[in-house]
């Protein structure tokens, strides 16, 4: 019997700690920023473990900014100069693929333009607390390459000089330079959210593609259910002899 407590108790301190981690509710620390990868934005893009979402109706070749659309798990919406959804080639005066310039023709990507551009994801379904984002020639500086996770008070913001700092701390001082090269950024630790907006109040753009993780309470309530299993099976193989009547 006291052993069977026992593992009860241990199940939920388990529980105690996943329910801490996938409930929304309370204010999280500060987002956690790494880089998973980066290159020089004039190099053929190499960063082949990023699956970038394809909004539909944007073909190839296509170098005309759309302000507004689905994209699988979200909307999308954008306003300033030069804003919205690109596809191959654009001019460097309005937007520089985080594809790199190499072999861009097929590759689509979000674009907040310089100036005060913005591009408002709204995603569908659970809350996030994770995002992988494609982050194009990072910038530094508090007001250019910028995200804001959740709109209103208490938004949690990442800036590009987040970005190359978490870069200097993973390859070494200066490894992604300050506006010349792309890298694979994952944002963890977040508040739940389901909008982003990313911007760039300076003349240069920021651009960019995502891919979301999702929230992880749909994991805990598995492993609970599985550590529930457990504790039934001990309690039965323990139990079950004195349960007999016939």
């Amino acid at each position: 019997m006291l052993k069977s407590h026992t593992i009860l108790k241990q199940i939920l301190l388990v529980a105690t700690g996943l329910f801490s981690v996938a409930i929304p509710g309370t204010a999280s620390a500060a987002p956690v920023v790494q880089v998973l990868g980066f290159q020089d934005a004039n190099a053929a893009f190499s960063l082949n473990s990023f699956t970038y979402e394809t909004p539909p109706g944007v073909g190839n070749n296509s170098f005309t900014g759309i302000t507004a659309g689905a994209v699988d798990n979200l909307t999308f919406s954008s306003g300033g100069p030069n804003s919205g959804i690109y596809a191959g080639y654009v001019s460097p005066s309005i937007a520089a693929s985080p594809f790199s310039a190499i072999g861009q023709s097929t590759r689509v990507f979000f674009n907040a333009g310089g100036g005060g551009g913005f591009v408002q994801l709204n995603y569908l379904g659970s809350a996030l607390t994770d995002l992988i984002v494609l982050w194009g020639t990072v910038d530094s500086g508090t007001t250019r390459n910028r995200i804001q996770f959740g709109i209103g008070m208490g938004a949690q913001v990442v800036t590009g000089d987040d970005v190359l700092g978490a870069c200097s701390a993973s390859f070494g001082a200066g490894a992604c330079g300050d506006g010349d090269h792309n890298a694979l950024v994952r944002i963890s630790n977040l508040d739940p959210f389901l909008v982003a907006r990313f911007s760039d109040a300076t003349l240069n753009s920021f651009e960019f593609n995502v891919r979301a993780i999702p929230e992880p309470a749909t994991w805990a309530m598995m492993v609970l259910g599985f550590f529930g299993i457990g504790f039934v099976a001990v309690r039965r193989r323990k139990a079950g002899p004195s349960l007999r009547i016939a």
